[in-house]
């Protein structure tokens, strides 16, 4: 009897399955690494912004389609997953491999231009090029970090102080401490949305044998690990605030949304707690832009 036909791609599809609600952790993280370049070394170019952000975006869409095609073929996802778009069979798994070419080469294209403008040393640019993609595919491909406890440091590093980094490296040519410690609140605040994911999908990935964190933490640890990871970078407006009251204060008014995640999280009610918190990651982010002053001047 022959196979049924993959089903037909459809574009709104595809947008879906790249899980564009998560972007937000690679937007954040780009500009807020143009706004330390404009403000410390009096650097800023928009078309550089904009093809830093065309190529870290479509590396991010890439990786969120090789975790869902991975957590697929290793088993790890059902139909009670968050993502069901090849359990379901809403795409193939060739389809999802034709939208990851697609995502990596749209990167590319983006990256050309990136290449050409900036005056970065090609060395660290390509380095730094090289340890993203690198990081799409280790999260639950090759070592698949994710499936050992090991993905939260991973991603930690790659949407904090990588993008930050890489940002500020393309914008001004160099690289510097001051932006790899600007990225560890954001870095904070990205990690909290992974560990709401995973402590969303905790009873299912003890099924599948996927030990990340959030199981292995166990509830209570993993509650403290999250109030952790949402309230410790206020401590950085907290502080600012007290040499400029007003544009220092500006991201503690996020602070309603932080106490909503926590309560949420306490009660446990995970469903929609990786993309509020992504919200709130995204909105904070913001504000701490806006209080650094950047491309306003």
């Amino acid at each position: 009897r022959a196979a049924a036909p993959p089903p037909r791609l459809k574009l709104a599809l595809a947008a879906r399955a790249t899980r564009p609600w998560s972007f937000s952790a690679t937007v954040a993280p780009v500009a807020l690494g143009a706004a330390l370049a404009h403000k410390l070394d009096d650097a800023f170019s928009a078309p550089l912004l904009a093809t830093t952000l065309g190529t870290t975006v479509g590396v991010h869409a890439a990786g969120n389609l090789l975790n869902t095609y991975f957590d697929f073929v290793k088993g790890a996802d059902t139909k009670g997953s968050s993502d069901t778009t090849l359990v379901q069979g809403e795409l193939s798994p060739r389809q999802v491999l034709q939208l990851i070419g697609g995502c990596f080469g749209a990167a590319a294209a983006s990256a050309a231009p990136l290449c050409a403008l900036t005056r970065a040393p090609m060395r660290k640019l390509l380095g730094a090029l090289a340890l993203g993609v690198s990081s799409a595919y280790a999260y639950t491909g090759g070592p698949a970090l994710k499936y050992r406890a090991m993905g939260d440091l991973l991603i930690t590093t790659t949407f904090g102080p990588l993008l930050v980094g890489f940002s500020y490296l393309v914008q001004t040519g160099r690289l510097g401490w001051a932006p790899l410690l600007a990225s560890l609140p954001l870095a904070a605040h990205i990690e909290a949305i992974l560990h709401a994911n995973n402590a969303r999908d905790v009873e299912e990935d003890a099924a599948a044998g996927v030990k990340t964190l959030a199981l292995k933490l166990g509830p209570h640890r993993s509650s403290l690990l999250y109030t952790a990871l949402i309230a410790a970078p206020f401590a950085a407006p907290l502080w600012a605030a007290l040499a400029r009251p007003l544009l220092g204060a500006l991201p503690l008014l996020a602070a309603p949304n932080a106490r909503a995640l926590l309560a949420a999280y306490r009660d446990g009610v995970f469903r929609d707690l990786p993309r509020r918190t992504a919200k709130f990651q995204f909105g904070f982010a913001a504000l701490t832009i806006v209080r650094r002053r950047p491309l306003l001047t």
